[in-house]
């Protein structure tokens, strides 16, 4: 039996653009939906492969200065690291050296020398060495001995100012009167290691002082 499809069953042309209209709209809903949502998803995976991808230096995990401003950090008084590069083609290690300063002296040499050496990117040793001729004792030896403490107290301020640390009279007397067999050896706010220390070549009448600041492991870093 035929089924019979009234007029008012029938679909009018107005009727089937509405329908074709309303498909299209919630075809380009879903569209979009769909755009927004993958573009969300991608960028949440690029941001997580971005964040693996990040290559950790070995220097991050420890405190140091940037090598210019290590390097320059005595360049008032003429202790001017020259040329931060490799020491050697099978070390990582970077380096940098001022001249021996003389230090005016009516007797014996007296000389004053600055290095810093550390990673490329970043300096975390630091070293002030003086060397001096002759009786330690006598007036002009204690005169540099005392110049080379207060050195130390600037060149230390100098790198680190952010530590708020200055050297107190007492530590740079005692650097100042180190004898041989002895050692200054302490620690600021588990950040830096300050160490010194005196080799004395009885034979030849020579005394190097030794001023160091290293760079200790930054447990902020992961």
């Amino acid at each position: 039996m035929n089924e019979i499809v009234s007029e008012k069953q029938k679909t009018k042309p107005w009727q089937k653009g509405l329908i074709a209209i309303v498909i299209t709209s919630v075809v380009g809903v879903s569209a979009y939906c769909f755009h927004e949502a993958y573009s969300v998803q991608t960028a949440k995976v690029e941001r997580h492969a971005v964040k693996n991808n990040i290559v950790k230096r070995e220097s991050d995990g420890t405190w140091g200065v940037l090598p210019a401003d290590a390097c320059g950090a005595l360049q008032n008084i003429g202790l001017v690291g020259i040329n931060y590069a490799k020491n050697d083609a099978n070390s990582n290690i970077y380096s940098c050296q001022s001249q021996a300063i003389q230090i005016p002296s009516t007797k014996g040499e007296k000389t004053v020398q600055y290095a810093a050496s550390g990673f490329p990117e970043k300096a975390t040793h630091f070293n002030l060495k003086l060397r001096i001729d002759g009786n330690p004792n006598d007036a002009e030896n204690i005169a540099a001995r005392k110049s080379w403490a207060v050195y130390s107290a600037v060149i230390l301020n100098q790198l680190f100012p952010e530590l708020n640390f200055i050297m107190s009279d007492v530590k740079m007397e005692e650097l100042a009167s180190l004898t041989a067999g002895k050692k200054v050896d302490y620690y600021i706010d588990s950040k830096l290691r300050v160490t010194a220390d005196v080799v004395v070549d009885k034979k030849n009448g020579i005394g190097i002082y030794s001023f160091n600041i290293d760079g200790l492991p930054n447990l902020s870093v992961n």
